[in-house]
């Protein structure tokens, strides 16, 4: 049984009777990186928090491209298997572990009485949702209002060093966006000076070219899929 100590923050401050309901439940389960952790489709058999390592949860299109949802990382739990356990509907995307992962995991039934019975619970997970919903909307708008290289941008700068270490298809895979669209774009930048590649690596050479692209997204990067559409001829 989990001791109070390896709990996240959030919890561990619990009241004893809730705390010792959790605890009694509770088992740790640990998942590979590549691992997936639920399908989509598929009903939840447990409800779990991150101890140790990270979790990419994402949709999957007809298409085969990839887009991330949120990550999960140590002190997180996954909204949509709280819904799915709740709701009994099945989990509506893909949960998968990035890095090796460690998990508190408990049963429906608990996760039910705990909601049903604690106002902390409930407080908890509509504070979770709240934080989630604004993820996915962020994500929707990116992908759907803001053009590829701004966003590219953007990503390469969140590194937070010179140094990317990341191939094309993690890129493409955390923007939403085709492998090849990505690789295209990141010669555009190569050949303006604005990085150099490298396999499994990107080096920023320009960062504040890189920063004016994404506070001024009408930038001067002109690239056949930036350029608006025409109805009809020309």
């Amino acid at each position: 049984m989990l001791t109070r100590d390896r709990l996240p923050g959030q919890l561990a401050g619990l009241p004893p009777e809730e705390l010792d309901c959790l605890l009694d439940d509770s088992r740790v389960e640990h998942a590979r990186q590549g691992d997936h952790l639920s399908w989509q489709g598929h009903g939840c058999s447990r409800f779990g928090f991150v101890l140790e390592g990270q979790v990419r949860v994402y949709k999957l299109g007809q298409n085969g491209r990839e887009v991330t949802l949120y990550h999960l990382n140590p002190g997180d739990c996954c909204i949509l298997a709280a819904s799915c356990l709740l709701s009994g509907h099945p989990f509506p995307a893909f949960a998968v572990a990035e890095t090796e992962v460690e998990l508190l995991t408990v049963s429906p039934a608990v996760l039910k009485e705990l909601v049903a019975t604690h106002e902390f619970w409930r407080s908890y997970l509509f504070g979770i949702l709240a934080r989630r919903m604004g993820d996915v909307i962020e994500v929707v708008e990116e992908v759907t209002f803001k053009r590829l290289d701004s966003r590219l941008s953007e990503f390469l700068l969140e590194a937070a060093s010179l140094e990317v270490r990341h191939t094309h298809q993690e890129i493409a895979v955390e923007l939403g966006s085709s492998r090849e669209g990505v690789s295209r774009l990141l010669k555009e930048f190569e050949r303006r000076g604005l990085v150099s590649l490298a396999r499994g690596r990107i080096r920023l050479l320009d960062p504040k070219a890189l920063r004016d692209m994404v506070t001024d997204p009408a930038g001067p990067i002109d690239l056949p899929w930036n350029r608006p559409q025409r109805n009809g001829r020309s």
